[in-house]
């Protein structure tokens, strides 16, 4: 569903269309339930928010565009490294809407790396009070995944319900993009989710073991901006969000941490759609 500031002809295009627009996602299981969510993946335009009911999900009353860019250009600038000018426009014109890093996943330099490695020696230490090496147990959705083992600089192993699954290409691009490998694999998905929160090194701050449960947002995303410690331009819109959950990132979805409504016949209750203020 997309919403614009100007007249819609067909799909919008990311890279050419010259108005300001957004979108939510909607998609539709076998059973006919829709869930729709906010999404922020590929970029930011407008802050919407979705109601239903007594839920509000998106971003806080009191938001509006003009504060959400400034904070993305504010943070995203302080890693020059990694956030070029690609993912604003030029200085003398008008941004219509700012760029996730995922759009640019094959080219970003890899500059996670020290957070990365410090993160994988931690999960692949033996500590049996940190849940870590020979002692990683955790429970994702009825799937076990147990003892850890690093294979090579962006490598591992672990064990998934038993059987030995290799995850490999943890990098921060493909990381951004959830391109950690086997893509579309659990356990390369909770990967490529922790390493975007900053909270890789911590698997007991991942989020809680088994389904459902709420995660623990308050441990994402700590430490200043500047020093390439999690996905900044999630961070920054984050900030804005109500409870802290935003579908800024591949797999944001895990722990129930993204901003998503499931209409069906169990609840059918309409959904408002609201656009907050530009400036």
């Amino acid at each position: 569903m997309y919403l614009s500031t100007g007249a819609l002809n067909g799909v919008p295009d990311l890279a050419t269309y010259p108005d300001i627009y957004d979108k939510i996602e909607l998609g539709w299981n076998d059973s006919g339930t829709a869930g729709w969510n906010t999404t922020s993946v590929d970029f930011f335009g407008l802050p919407i928010q979705m109601k239903q009911g007594n839920l509000t999900l998106g971003f806080k009353d009191g938001t509006t565009r003009e504060h959400v860019i400034s904070e993305l250009k504010n943070n995203m600038n302080k890693e020059p490294e990694l956030y070029d000018s690609r993912f604003f426009f030029e200085s003398d014109t008008t941004i219509l809407r700012v760029f996730s890093p995922q759009h640019f996943y094959t080219s970003l330099p890899n500059k996670w790396e020290p957070m990365i490695t410090k993160g994988l020696d931690a999960l692949v230490t033996d500590n049996e009070t940190n849940g870590t090496g020979v002692y990683f147990n955790f429970n994702y959705g009825g799937t076990v995944f147990t003892n850890i083992k690093k294979l090579s600089a962006d490598s591992i192993s672990v064990n998934e319900n038993g059987k030995v699954q290799v995850i490999s290409g943890i990098t921060t691009g493909n990381a951004v993009s959830g391109q950690i490998q086997p893509v579309g694999d659990q356990f390369a998905g909770l990967l490529a989710a922790t390493i975007n929160r900053g909270v890789l090194a911590n698997p007991a701050h991942w989020g809680q073991s088994g389904m459902p449960n709420n995660g623990y947002p308050q441990y994402y995303y700590q430490g200043p901006v500047g020093e390439y410690l999690y996905n900044t331009y999630a961070k920054s819109l984050l900030d804005f969000a109500i409870d802290a959950k935003m579908y800024a990132t591949s797999y944001d979805d895990y722990w129930h941490m993204d901003s998503s409504i499931q209409v069906g016949a169990a609840n059918n209750e309409p959904v408002t759609v609201k656009i907050l203020p530009l400036k």
